[in-house]
């Protein structure tokens, strides 16, 4: 495999266990409707997008209902993906977004909240510490201009490369690079 032609490049998944490899080719067919190649890209996401939604969920029941849920969206609207190079982390999204979904429908908006509250509760010294400066960088975030916080954010966040966010973005490269040097 050649990785210096664009249908051959990897993408690969941010911040996750276990890094699945997926070639751009297979996903910008899945974006074109093609069945056989989403349903590669599901054999080859669904271990890792099991452990986002484990995270977020206990019982196996909501952890497949929210699996289901964000593979149907996912589906549904992976044509409007402006970037395969983005796949993984815009699945992961999905999936994260599912699985708040089903813990809210499951505990119910207000124990929602509790549950929060209790985990905030039991946070460790230091992931207070790392929760009181994530809450610090989204302040700064916050009061850049929305563009530049977001090239930051898929970034430093996403770990998606300048030329890949461009490609996201529908921005020439030299637009996004000055709007990170910023």
């Amino acid at each position: 495999m050649e990785h210096n032609q664009p249908d051959k490049e990897l993408v690969s998944a941010h911040n996750l266990t276990e890094k699945p490899s997926i070639e751009l080719e297979t996903v910008e067919k899945a974006m074109r409707g093609d069945k056989e190649a989403f349903s590669a890209l599901f054999m080859q996401t669904y271990r890792s997008m099991y452990l986002v939604v484990r995270r977020f969920l206990e019982r196996d029941e909501d952890i497949y209902d929210a699996l289901q849920n964000g593979y149907i969206k996912a589906y549904k609207y992976l044509s409007r993906l402006q970037a395969p190079e983005a796949f993984v982390s815009w699945l992961k999204k999905t999936m994260e977004n599912a699985a708040r979904d089903i813990r809210a429908a499951v505990t119910g908006p207000e124990t929602a909240q509790e549950d929060m509250a209790a985990f905030a509760d039991e946070l460790t010294a230091e992931e207070l510490t790392a929760s009181e400066r994530r809450a610090d960088i989204q302040e700064v975030l916050s009061r850049l201009d929305s563009r530049q916080a977001e090239v930051l954010t898929l970034y430093y966040y996403d770990g998606m490369k300048l030329s890949e966010i461009a490609k996201l973005l529908g921005e020439p490269p030299s637009t996004v690079r000055s709007r990170f040097a910023q």
